[in-house]
Order: C-alpha cells, then structure tokens, then sequence
C-alpha cells in the first residue's frame, strides 16, 4: 500500500487559507472484529488491545473540526481591521471628522462572501468530531460581533462619504466600543484555535516521524504547516509583523528542497507539490515586504495566500510508497 501524505480539507477560506491536513491515523483504524473471535471466552493470557485513540488529539479529527472556523476568522478578521484603521485616519478621537484627508475612505461595508464563510463555519462546524464547546460559543460570539460591527460600519462609512459630520459624531461612540467588542471576541477565538492548532501540528509531525522518520514526507508536511501559520499571521490584525513566520516558511522550504535533491523515487505529485512550494515561497517574501512598506497592502497579501492554497491542493496529491515508511 502506498502512505498518502494530505487529503482535501472540508472548508475554505474566502480570501484564502485552507488549512486541513490529514494525518497519519496509527492505531485508530482498529481490524474488525470476526464472528469466531467474538464467541471465543476471555482469556487472561489474551494480547491486550490498544487503547482507542482520543478523538481531542486525533490530528485529522483536529484540523477538520478547525478548518471551517480559521476559515471565518481570517477572511473577516483583514476586512474589519481594515476598516477601522481607514475609520481612524477620517475620524479623530473625539468622533470629529478630520479636514482634508488624503487616504482612501473606509469601505462601504465587508463583502457577503467573508460573513457566509463565518456563518456555514457555525452550521458545519457544530457537526464535526470532537465536540468543541468552547471553540463553538468562541465563533458565535465572534461571528455575532463581526456582524455587530459591519452593520455600524455601513453607517460610518455613509456618514464619511457624505461628509455628514453629525452623523459621524453621533456614530462614534457606538462604532469604537463595537470594535472593542469584536476585537475580545477576535482574540479569544484565535487563542483558542491557536492552541489545539499548535498540538494538533505536533501530534502530526511526530505520528511521520516515528513511522517514516524526518525523510522527505515529514519536510513536506512541515513545510505545509509552517506554511499555513504564516497564512495565518497575514490574515491578522496587524500583518505587518509576520517575518518570524516567513523565516520559519523559508527553512523549511530549504529542509524540503534539500531532501527532495536526495532522492524521491516513487513519490507521487512530487513535482507540482515543488513548483507550488517555490511559487508560495516567492509570494509570502513578496507579501511581507510588501506588508513592511504599507500595512494596507492587500494585492501581495492575497496573492500569498493564493499560493498557499495552491500549494495545499497539491499536496492532496503527494503519495509516499510504502517502501519510504519504517
């Protein structure tokens, strides 16, 4: 049999991050067990089975039940701190509108597509194994307060438009404390998905490493999920600071390339999985100095993330033989 590396994920994300990796199962898929085993009386000297594994530390499990939320946050999470960073160059403190802007007005209001990838993660996620309460009432409150803000956002942005200062000054103070709240809602969802994230990374890397070692399969998933974290980092609030990330993206790029120069005899989807490597490497350099220039800068951005997702379907199609596993 052949060990295949990723399998599609379940969700998307609208402006881009698809995250799903599958993983190696180990003992979870249990041999099924005969009639004649289970008319057989318990012995003491019977080989005892392995635990069943924990579906909360289940990596494939882990990173299906996440994906549709990373989804919702990092497609809406750019779009309001957009806003209001726009917001706060028209408005000052106070709620008075400034005179004479030269930057570009807040957008009229965040696109249909970004609030319905929030909302199908709130009607797909609650299905997927393991339950996770905490992560569920986390996207419903952020959810909720992402759609608190846009409907201010819209008012805000008519007000500006029109140069309807009352209008502005009466909205100002609804607008920040929404955006305060939005902004809680933002960072308890994300710590949240950080930190099973994060284990669920782990577990992966170490299920590789134990059955194939630190070859050419554990440098491409790697390379993946390094890939992915700095995704993430660009779809922050504050994108700007994501060289620590690309530099982790570029060793493991490195670490591929060279394993891959070593030999890869009987891999499946080798090649597009390189070229989409290279291609997401260029762009996430591209997108961070981009980023360092001007935090607005969305072109490179989504240009980056593009090639990550590029590079995640390719490496639906990676196939390792069985001769590569230990």
């Amino acid at each position: 049999m052949s060990q295949k590396l990723f399998k599609p994920g379940r969700a998307a994300l609208a402006l881009a991050l698809v995250s799903s990796l599958s993983c190696d199962r180990g003992g979870a898929d249990a041999t099924p067990e005969t009639k004649a085993d289970a008319e057989q009386p318990a012995s003491d000297t019977a080989k005892p089975q392995p635990p069943e594994v924990d579906p909360s530390r289940d990596p494939q499990l882990i990173n299906n039940k996440l994906s549709p939320y990373a989804a919702c946050i990092n497609s809406t999470r750019p779009l309001v701190s957009s806003h209001y960073r726009r917001y706060g160059e028209w408005v000052d403190g106070d709620g008075a509108l400034k005179r004479k802007v030269k930057a570009p007005a807040p957008a009229e209001r965040l696109p249909a597509p970004a609030l319905e990838t929030c909302a199908k993660a709130l009607r797909e996620g609650k299905h997927l194994t393991p339950p996770l309460p905490e992560v569920e009432r986390a996207a419903t409150d952020y959810d909720a307060r992402t759609r608190e803000y846009e409907a201010l956002a819209v008012k805000a942005s008519a007000a500006i438009a029109g140069k309807d200062a009352d209008a502005v000054k009466e909205l100002h103070e609804q607008l920040v404390a929404a955006y305060d709240r939005w902004d809680n809602a933002n960072l308890e969802l994300t710590e949240k998905l950080d930190g099973l994230q994060a284990q669920a990374d782990a577990d992966a890397l170490d299920r590789v490493e134990a059955r194939a070692g630190k070859g050419l399969e554990y440098r491409a998933r790697e390379l993946v999920i390094t890939g992915r974290r700095f995704a993430h980092c660009l779809a922050s609030v504050d994108g700007s600071g994501c060289g620590d990330a690309l530099a982790a993206v570029e060793r493991a790029h490195a670490a591929f390339v060279e394993q891959a120069d070593a030999g890869a005899e009987g891999v499946t989807g080798l090649d597009p999985f390189r070229a989409g490597a290279e291609d997401f490497a260029t762009a996430a350099k591209a997108a961070t100095e981009a980023l360092a220039k001007n935090p607005d800068s969305q072109e490179s951005v989504a240009a980056a993330l593009g090639k990550f997702n590029a590079l995640v379907r390719a490496s639906a199609g990676l196939d390792f033989p069985a001769a590569a596993d230990k």
